[in-house]
């Protein structure tokens, strides 16, 4: 599995920005609608999208301690140890999982 590059993640993320920012221009130019997001959702999104970025930051770095500490075992020739998890990934996945459910309508009798 490769790894993901962040600068060009922030590359498509900035080009796509601009692509939209043209075409909600050109299309508010020629007169024809355009669905645009209220500013509140784009805030919510990239609220979403930090905290999301912050559990997988969380998770690598976990997951990197773990490999070093087991690598300096094999090293000493010594039993590996498991030293705890600060976050485990599927914990931090329930926070993805949760923000892609639709709201549940509420009944009222």
């Amino acid at each position: 599995m490769r790894p993901m590059r962040a600068l060009w993640l922030l590359a498509a993320l900035g080009g796509s920005a601009v692509a939209g920012f043209l075409a909600l221009h050109l299309t508010a130019a020629w007169g024809l609608p355009s669905p645009v997001l209220p500013i509140i959702s784009v805030v919510t999104f990239v609220g979403l999208g930090l905290l999301l970025i912050s559990l997988g930051l969380v998770v690598r770095a976990d997951q990197r301690r773990i490999e070093r500490a087991a690598e300096q075992a094999r090293l000493k020739n010594e039993a590996p140890r498991h030293p705890e998890r600060w976050l485990h990934p599927l914990q931090a996945m329930r926070v993805a999982v949760v923000t892609r459910l639709p709201p549940t309508p509420v009944r009222w009798s």
